[in-house]
């Protein structure tokens, strides 16, 4: 078996002082971010595989506690 290599870039950032363990907490209005795109889906008819990718992709472009 053998074992992936890391760019030293790539562990220069994980190690950074600013990098943070674990998962960031869920930004608060992730409720209403869910609600919107569920209602709009359903204006739209659209089924639940194209609900659960709109989601999903809306996640990163979210903003997080250390971003605002």
């Amino acid at each position: 078996m053998s074992s992936s290599k890391l760019a030293p870039s790539l562990k220069a950032l994980i190690n950074a002082p600013f990098a943070r363990p674990g998962q960031a907490p869920a930004p608060a209005n992730i409720h209403a971010v869910y609600t919107r795109i569920a209602h709009e889906a359903r204006e739209r008819n659209y089924g639940t595989r194209p609900w659960l990718t709109l989601s999903v992709r809306s996640l990163p472009n979210l903003p997080t506690p250390s971003h605002n």
